[in-house]
C-alpha cells in the first residue's frame, strides 16, 4: 500500500479529510480495494493492508463477485436465483476461468457481478453473502484498530453506498458507530473546500 501512504504523506495535512476507515481509499485514490487506516487528523497512525482479492479485500466488490460466481459455477446458488443470474449473464466456466486466470484485471471482471447482488438483495442468499463479507472485513480489518469502538467508522464508495443497510447491521452487531457513507469521494473534497471559503 505504499502508493496510498506516499500520496497521503505528500499531501498537505490541511488537504486531507479525517476518516477512520474508508472503502475505495481516502477520497484521493480510486481503487476496487477496501483500504483502511486510522488517521488522527494529522497523520496516518496505522493501516492494515488490504492484500488484494486473493489474500484479502474482504467485503470488496471483487471478493463478493468471486464468491457469487464460484457458487454459480459449483451449483451452490439457489435455483430460483440461478435462473435470474442466467438471464443477466450468459457465461461459461471456461470464459470465467479465462477472464480470471489469463486476462488483465480479473478483480474488475469479478467486481462486475456485484450489481446482481444489489439488484437481488431482497433474496436471503444475496443478503447473507454481503453480510458475511462485511463481517469478515470488520473482523479482519476494522476491529484490529483499538480505536474502532471509540470513534465513528466512515466509508466512501459504491459498495458501502449500495449495501448501506447490510453494512449498518454488521456495524451495529459489532458495537461500532457509523460515521458517514459517501458514494463518491469527490463529494467530500467539494464539501471540504466549500467550508474553507
Amino acid at each position: 500500500m505504499p502508493y496510498i501512504t506516499d500520496l497521503i504523506r505528500n499531501t498537505p495535512k490541511e488537504d486531507l479529510i479525517p476518516c477512520f476507515s474508508a472503502f475505495n481509499g481516502f477520497a484521493i485514490y480510486r481503487t476496487e480495494k477496501f483500504l483502511s487506516c486510522f488517521y488522527d487528523g494529522e497523520t496516518i497512525v496505522r493501516n492494515i493492508p488490504p492484500l488484494g482479492y486473493i489474500l484479502g479485500d474482504e467485503g470488496s466488490a471483487a471478493v463478493m463477485g468471486k464468491k457469487l460466481i464460484a457458487d454459480y459455477l459449483k451449483n451452490m446458488m439457489p435455483e430460483s436465483l440461478r435462473i435470474l443470474f442466467e438471464k443477466d449473464y450468459a457465461i461459461t466456466s471456461e470464459e470465467v476461468l479465462n477472464k480470471v486466470y489469463r486476462s488483465e484485471f480479473p478483480n474488475r471482471y469479478l467486481s462486475g457481478f456485484t450489481p446482481f447482488l444489489s439488484k437481488n438483495i431482497g433474496n436471503s442468499y444475496c443478503e447473507k453473502l454481503v453480510i458475511s463479507e462485511f463481517q469478515s472485513y470488520i473482523q479482519r480489518n476494522v476491529l484490529n484498530y483499538k480505536e474502532s469502538r471509540e470513534l465513528p467508522v466512515s466509508f466512501t464508495g459504491s459498495v458501502a453506498y449500495y449495501f448501506e443497510d447490510q453494512l449498518k447491521m454488521v456495524l451495529q452487531s459489532n458495537g461500532l458507530t457509523l460515521g458517514r457513507i459517501v458514494q463518491h469521494p469527490i463529494e467530500l473534497l467539494v464539501e471540504y473546500h466549500n467550508t474553507r471559503q
